[in-house]
């Protein structure tokens, strides 16, 4: 008699359960979905704004890179520890992006403009302390890029640039 009874009391938790799940599926799925829909529309808006802006808007393939063989050393700003430092470059590219608007203009131009670039590297490497050279240089390639797509009056012809074996003493 008492298996009985116990095979009625698991019988009846497990239909209990199986109601439990249903009830649960019924009202967790849709929710579920929508989320699923709204995070989908958020992140294609998210996706579309990144590419309208028009920065990263190339393909690798659109690029070219410009290298400059031309080596730099240039005297850092004197940092917190009181003496002086310096940077070397063994050189520069300056990768350059093809489907650019002034990529005709521009390209022509640009192999005569080497000095002016690494006049622009040295400038800004000497507004920099040996710490925060040697901490992180994307501050230092941020800033060159600036300047060089001032210099060049385009946002979108220079995409990014290189510097070759940097060493800080």
């Amino acid at each position: 008699m008492k298996k009985n009874i116990l095979t009625i009391i698991i019988m009846a938790l497990c239909l209990i359960n199986l109601v439990l799940t249903a009830v649960i599926i019924f009202t967790i799925v849709p929710t579920a979905k929508k989320t699923d829909a709204l995070i989908s529309q958020v992140a294609s808006a998210i996706n579309l704004e990144l590419t309208v802006d028009g920065e990263d808007a190339y393909k690798v393939e659109d690029l070219e890179n410009h290298k400059i063989e031309e080596g730099l050393t240039k005297n850092l700003k004197i940092g917190t520890d009181g003496t002086s430092h310096f940077a070397v470059l063994d050189y520069v590219t300056v990768s350059i992006n093809k489907n650019s608007e002034d990529y005709d203009k521009l390209n022509a131009i640009i192999t005569d403009q080497d000095s002016k670039i690494m006049d622009i590297v040295g400038t800004t490497l000497t507004q920099y302390t040996y710490e925060e050279a040697i901490a992180d240089q994307t501050d230092i390639k941020a800033d060159v890029l600036k300047q060089l797509r001032n210099h060049f009056g385009s946002s979108d012809f220079i995409v990014d640039i290189y510097f070759g074996n940097f060493v800080c003493q």
